[in-house]
Parts: structure tokens; C-alpha cells; sequence
């Protein structure tokens, strides 16, 4: 009974199961979703542009990208001054500008440097080989001798040979009729040697530029820079470095709160119009100190389909400045530090009180002065109008007689 009953009740679900299926009734889905941030900015169906870092369309982000693809690459100079005196403005320059095009790789990067070419050798020149001297019919006993060069091509002939007498045999001599004619056949010239198979081919160059020229057109480029920013009168050297460039660029410049930097905004050049574009920074420190940080910004722009323009930063640059101070400038914030101190309440008050301990100085010194005795301290009866002071008169009274 029991066991009719589960199966039943698995009959019973595999029905449900199939009854929802045929209703439409979507399945639940197990596999892991991403979790999707709500973005105040964001409006539908934009997805976030990893060149940006923003949250743009798809084809606004491939306008990004096609922008970004076309870069080149280039050299900046940055190297204000690592002294500067405080109260006083020093401009600061930054310069950029493009490599040749013959150095321009992919992406806004340098391109790969190939070998150097072999040098071609040159051919060789033919030696003349001199013909070996002819030899006397008469010393080679009636022989035909064959030239050094080559055997003699001909056709068969007969060939007269002188031969010694023999013992036991007339004598035959090479003028009469019994002279013995030999018929010797001419030798068959041997086939010249096949000519050695000619050299490979060489390889055809690779096509890019070598390092040599690569070293040139970065040394040609940093001289511009450097000298549009101006050299270090200590050093005479401009630390010159490698950027990507696009047609617009911009550059930042901050610092310590204590410096006053004009402009303070990021600005904007159109490399297109201005091959070598600078940015000059009017920069006042206001307080003495080492080790400040000056700090550059710079990179790239692209341009939205609206006009708006998105930033592509690249590493920052820095420099660490000493703020000094003069004797003049001493003197002006130490009188600038008294009258703001003046000027502070507790200031007033200080000076109120100073000179309320001033005016009960010149007080006592003349109090002290009016009851000090003149000459050697004696009483004098004459200055005091008495003519008898014995009698106890008051010096108006006539004597009287007695």
C-alpha cells in the first residue's frame, strides 16, 4: 500500500512538472548572474567603455577605440626648476612632439627595430691564366703534343714514328718505303666539369627601421622639445620620455597647497594645428621649505559624438622642488606676520596692555623725580622764608625790646 502511494505521488509531480511546461512557466535558471550597479549617469543599454572607464553605447565606445587605435608615438620634456624662491613666480613648460614617420609603430609605439643589412660583396674579378709554352715537334720524337687547355679535337690521322733500330731486324728508316706508318688515333677531349649552381638569392631586406635610425629620430625629436622648454642652467640636460599622441592632448599641473599655480585647470591642444604644442604654468610658492612635489598630469582626449571630450591619462611625471627666501623677503613676512598679529584680537589687546604698562612707567619716573631733594639732601631755612627759626617766628615779625 505504501509503496502505491509514493509512486502516486511521483506520478502526481511528474504531471505537475509537465502541466507548468506546457502553461509556459519558465524553469528557474541556476547559473550565477552579475550583479549590476545602479549608476546616476547611466542611462539604458549603456555598458561600461574599459578605454574610458565610463558608462557609454557600444558604438560610442567603439568610437573610443578608433580614436585611441590611431595615436603616435612621441616624446614630452617636463624639468622646472628644482630651486625656487618664495613670494616669486617661475614659469614652469611642458613640450611634446611626433616622431618621424619612419619610427611610428602600432598603437602609439616605436617600431621594432630590424637588423642592419648585410653589405652585398663585390664580385670577383677574373684572373688570366697564361698559356703554357709550345713545345718542339723535333725533342718529343715525331709526338704531337697536346696543348695544357684541352685536347686537340680532330679527325684520325696517320702519325710518322721514329723508331729505334733493332737488334736482329734491318735497320727501317723513317725516309724509306718501309718505314712502318702507325695509325694512332687523336684523343677524345673530356667533357668540361659542369659550372658551379649560382649563389642563393639574398633574402630581401626587412622593412622597418633599424636602431640607429631609430636612436636618431628620438635624439632629433628630444632636441626640439628641449630646447622649447629651455635647459636646466646647472645641469644643461632635459629628462626627454616616450608618449602615445593623439590629435588632441591635455596636461594638469599640481602641487602643494601652499603653491599658486595659474591656471589651476587642465588644458586642452590640438596637436593638428600645433605640432609642438606647450603648456606654460605660472607657479608661486608662499612658503620656504624642501622637498615640495610638483606633479604633471598629462594624456590624451577623444571626442564623443556630441562634442563632449573623455580623458585617457598615461604615467605622470614629477619633480621635487626646495622653496627658498631672501633676506628682502625675511624682512617682508616678518613685518607681514606683526601687522596680522596686530590685527588679531589677541594682538589688540597685547598692544593695549603694552602700553598701558608704558604710561605707568613714565608715571613713576616722575613722581620719582619731584620727591627726590635737591643738592646734599640738607634743609635750607633760606629757601623756606624762616629768618630766626630758634624764636618759633615766622620771620615777618620786627623785634621787640625789652
Amino acid at each position: 500500500m505504501a509503496r502505491l502511494r509514493r509512486a502516486l505521488v511521483g506520478t502526481a509531480a511528474v504531471a505537475m512538472a509537465a502541466s507548468l511546461a506546457s502553461c509556459g512557466v519558465p524553469e528557474e535558471d541556476s547559473s550565477p548572474t552579475g550583479e549590476i550597479i545602479d549608476d546616476p549617469d547611466r542611462d539604458p543599454g549603456d555598458v561600461l567603455c574599459e578605454l574610458t572607464g565610463t558608462f557609454e553605447t557600444e558604438d560610442e565606445c567603439d568610437r573610443f577605440v578608433r580614436q585611441y587605435d590611431g595615436l603616435q608615438a612621441g616624446v614630452d620634456a617636463f624639468n622646472p626648476s628644482e630651486t625656487m624662491v618664495a613670494d616669486k613666480a617661475t614659469t614652469v613648460r611642458y613640450a611634446i612632439t611626433r616622431l618621424d614617420e619612419s619610427v611610428q609603430g602600432e598603437d602609439g609605439e616605436i617600431a621594432d627595430a630590424v637588423p642592419e643589412p648585410t653589405p652585398t660583396p663585390p664580385e670577383p674579378v677574373p684572373v688570366p691564366v697564361p698559356n703554357p709554352p709550345e713545345t718542339d715537334p723535333d725533342r718529343t720524337g715525331g709526338f704531337t703534343s697536346i696543348p695544357a687547355n684541352g685536347p686537340v679535337v680532330g679527325t684520325p690521322g696517320p702519325v710518322v714514328v721514329s723508331t729505334p733500330p733493332v737488334t736482329g731486324q734491318p735497320d727501317i728508316r723513317p725516309d724509306t718505303p718501309d718505314r712502318m706508318a702507325v695509325e694512332m688515333p687523336t684523343a677524345t677531349p673530356a667533357p668540361p666539369p659542369p659550372p658551379p649552381p649560382p649563389p642563393p638569392p639574398p633574402p630581401p631586406p626587412a622593412e622597418g627601421p633599424t636602431q640607429a635610425e631609430i636612436d636618431a629620430a628620438l635624439d632629433e625629436a628630444g632636441g626640439r622639445v628641449s630646447r622649447i622648454i629651455g635647459r636646466d642652467a646647472e645641469s644643461n640636460e632635459v629628462e626627454v620620455g616616450t608618449i602615445k599622441m593623439g590629435r588632441l592632448m591635455y596636461a594638469c599641473l599640481e602641487a602643494d597647497p601652499s603653491f599658486d599655480i595659474k591656471p589651476r585647470e587642465c588644458q586642452t591642444r590640438n596637436t593638428i594645428e600645433d605640432p609642438d604644442p606647450v603648456w606654460r604654468w605660472s607657479v608661486t610658492p608662499t612658503e620656504p621649505g624642501a622637498g615640495y612635489e610638483l606633479k604633471l598630469r598629462s594624456g590624451t582626449v577623444v571626442r564623443a559624438s556630441d562634442g563632449s571630450l573623455r580623458r585617457i591619462g598615461q604615467p605622470s611625471r614629477s619633480a621635487e622642488i626646495d622653496v627658498s627666501v631672501t633676506t628682502l623677503g625675511k624682512f617682508k613676512r616678518l613685518m607681514a606676520d606683526a601687522e596680522e598679529w596686530i590685527r588679531s584680537p589677541i594682538g589688540v589687546l597685547g598692544a593695549i596692555a603694552a602700553l598701558l604698562l608704558a604710561l605707568a612707567g613714565v608715571r613713576r619716573a616722575w613722581k620719582k623725580m619731584r620727591n627726590a631733594d635737591p643738592g646734599d639732601g640738607t634743609d635750607n631755612d633760606a629757601d623756606k622764608g624762616l629768618a630766626n627759626p630758634g624764636d618759633g617766628g615766622d620771620g615777618d615779625d620786627p623785634p621787640t625790646g625789652t
